[in-house]
């Protein structure tokens, strides 16, 4: 998975494999390193919320999607 921020938006990028682990687990995830801190990002499906949400806490971006999206 890619993650491309221009602006105030982002943009993940998916490979087939990042799809299909995504339909069979719910999540995908990768990190990236600078220095001692860690940038994590995340796509993962979710029954919480009827459209697409991202947020960002903990070093952590999570774009949560619905189940059926």
């Amino acid at each position: 998975m890619k993650l491309r921020i221009k602006g105030n938006s982002i943009r993940l990028r998916l490979t087939k494999t990042d799809v299909n682990n995504l339909a069979a687990a719910g999540i995908v995830e990768e990190h990236t390193n600078f220095g001692s801190t860690a940038l994590s990002y995340a796509l993962q499906t979710t029954a919480e919320f009827p459209h697409p949400q991202a947020t960002f806490m903990n070093n952590r971006i999570c774009v949560s999607i619905p189940h059926d999206f």
